[in-house]
């Protein structure tokens, strides 16, 4: 590629320059960060997927808070595990039969 401007021509240029490049960091991303799964997060990950689905089928975000705090009641009787593989697919199921039964304040 040919250009006027070095700065410009040296970026394009497609040999290594023989320069390590150094990884962005700034006060907002530290550079030691966690990468091990928390389940607590995931948990709120998997709540906040179910509450936007609900949302997106129309209910309001309210009824989806409540919709998910009944499954997490239910699950709680029925003796599942919070961090378990699933939990949230089943609360999904579970609240789409609830749905379909036409309960009250769903």
């Amino acid at each position: 590629m040919k250009t006027s401007d070095p700065g410009l021509q040296a970026s394009c240029n497609p040999e290594p320059s023989g320069a390590a490049t150094q990884p962005v960091t700034s006060p907002a991303y530290p550079r030691a960060m966690a990468r091990r799964s928390d389940p607590e997060r995931i948990f709120t990950a998997g709540r906040i997927a179910i509450r936007n689905r609900l949302t997106s089928t129309g209910m309001d975000e309210a009824t989806a808070e409540r919709g998910c705090d009944a499954w997490i009641l239910e699950a709680t009787g029925r003796g599942l595990p919070r961090y378990g593989g699933g939990f949230w697919q089943d609360g999904w199921a579970w609240i789409a039969e609830e749905r379909a039964a036409r309960r009250p304040g769903w």
